[in-house]
């Protein structure tokens, strides 16, 4: 019975997935005869299902979140781009014909995909497979805390992204499957990457290599484990007023014990490199932002120069910026870089909170997929920005203001800025917004400012506050098809109230 419900999960993981669209050929993956047999191709099970998860944060349909936070602007119809960002804001179409269903469909896809080939090893292990390969290694400990490490990264940011997903463990009757809402999905999915961090404690000697050209020791393993739990955790709330499942003062534990270091991924050539990044920091054509930066991250800056406008007919002109990150100084890179035409934008398509800027930061002529070059996944200043974060949610407006003012952190050290300051919670908000805008861009993943900003009322009136389960799944397993965003549906389940960052930004 045990080998046939693992053999059951093997052809589960290649038939479920097997019409799952891939940003890259995944050369990871082995047949499926040779995996029963083959611990070097059950590890390569794992290492594929890692690989598809990473990528559900980082596919190219992660521009989409992107422009829902307003990090980037586009009038573009190609990938409905410009339906994910015109206002007032619109409804998601659920719909498998939808030009951009990808944005709902590809992260579902990635992120179970991790936990199906998860399984497929928690159930070798389950059953008494030892994972010993060439030389007489053992890599049965490593599988197994890499297993729930991917388990339970890939659930959370299903409960991150989604309002709902299933819950699969190696004993589930996989025909009887229901859905669970996001809490049980992000708890479930905590759960198990705590369960990765006990397996390592107690395992000095433990070596993690799942992620293409990442090798960690057992310490940094951990770290990223405590990194991954305090980003879900803290992306939990719908809204201002809702709360996470773990107390703020566990989150800023966890952030405490994360990354002491930022987290980068050196690009696979052909394999994996950051896709959402690729996109949203090309210059196309020559003089344009292909998904230029959208104006809210200048207004933060500068708010008396960088204004809302509606039928401007020419670009900014270049200015200085009191914060050095942006145009660079001191010899760092700049963060953005000056455009002189619209490119892709449309005057006829309410073009009106473009930039004069597009994202430079992270980019690499127009190509990530090129050896060498590394891909921002977790910085060192996101996790002290979550710890202001909980300050701030507990009350703390000094305790908030310590970290954000630390010189240490980029605002200081790399934008030259002076100590900031806030009288109240808003402006506290508003200070901590202008960090993850600019700091983060594109540095998170591609729920990063979309969840900070719709846990505290940011996210423009009528903004889907998480996706649908995809019209694809619901139509295979027999459900209604749902949706949510719309002005016309703002405050409702799904969507957002506001009042929105402008509101917030501006004092009113």
């Amino acid at each position: 019975m045990n080998k046939l419900k693992f053999l059951f999960l093997l052809v589960f993981t290649f038939s479920l997935f097997s019409c799952v669209d891939l940003e890259v050929q995944n050369l990871n993956q082995p047949d499926r005869g040779r995996a029963l047999s083959n611990p070097s191709d059950l590890l390569n099970i794992l290492k594929g299902g890692t690989m598809d998860a990473i990528t559900g944060i980082t596919t190219s349909w992660g521009v989409h979140p992107q422009l829902m936070a307003d990090q980037t602007t586009s009038t573009n119809k190609y990938r409905a781009f410009w339906d994910f960002c015109e206002e007032p804001r619109l409804q998601l179409q659920n719909n498998v014909n939808y030009d951009g269903a990808g944005a709902m469909r590809w992260p579902w896809s990635d992120f179970n995909s991790g936990v199906v080939a998860a399984n497929s090893i928690l159930s070798a292990i389950n059953d008494g497979l030892e994972l010993v390969v060439e030389d007489s290694i053992d890599r049965t400990t490593d599988a197994e805390a890499a297993a729930y490490f991917i388990k339970g990264f890939s659930q959370g940011f299903i409960g991150v992204m989604y309002d709902k997903g299933y819950i699969v463990n190696i004993d589930s009757d996989l025909s009887g499957l229901e859905f669970v809402d996001y809490h049980q999905m992000i708890a479930e999915g905590l759960a198990n990457i705590q369960q990765a961090i006990t397996i390592a404690g107690a395992h000095a000697d433990l070596h993690y290599d799942f992620i293409l050209n990442v090798d960690m020791d057992r310490d940094e393993f951990v770290q990223m484990c405590y990194s991954y739990m305090a980003r879900i955790a803290i992306s939990e709330p719908r809204t201002k007023d809702e709360a996470p499942a773990t107390s703020w003062a566990a989150i800023s534990g966890w952030a405490d014990q994360g990354f002491d270091h930022d987290f980068y991924i050196e690009t696979a050539p052909g394999e994996w490199w950051n896709f959402m990044i690729d996109w949203a920091a090309t210059e196309w054509p020559p003089g344009a932002g292909y998904l230029p930066s959208d104006m809210k991250i200048f207004h933060l800056v500068d708010p008396a120069h960088y204004t809302e406008y509606y039928h401007q007919d020419s670009v900014y002109t270049d200015t200085p910026f009191n914060d050095q990150r942006i145009l660079g100084a001191n010899g760092n890179k700049p963060y953005y870089m000056y455009m002189t035409n619209f490119g892709y934008l449309r005057a006829s398509r309410n073009r009106f909170l473009f930039s004069s800027y597009m994202h430079f930061r992270f980019s690499n002529n127009n190509d990530l997929n090129q050896a060498g070059y590394m891909n921002p996944m977790f910085l060192y200043t996101e996790l002290q920005l979550i710890k202001a974060e909980c300050a701030l949610k507990g009350g703390d407006i000094n305790g908030a203001l310590a970290v954000i003012n630390d010189p240490n952190l980029p605002r200081k050290a790399d934008g030259g800025l002076p100590d900031a300051t806030a009288a109240n919670e808003a402006e506290a908000v508003n200070l901590l917004h202008y960090e993850y805008a600019l700091e983060l861009d594109l540095a998170g993943g591609s729920t990063c400012q979309w969840a900070f900003m719709r846990r505290w009322d940011l996210l423009q009136e009528g903004t889907p506050t998480e996706f649908p389960i995809p019209a694809r799944e619901l139509e295979a397993t027999g459900f209604d098809i749902y949706t949510f965003g719309g002005v016309n549906h703002a405050g409702e389940p799904g969507t957002a109230l506001g009042p929105g960052w402008r509101t917030v930004a501006n004092g009113q």
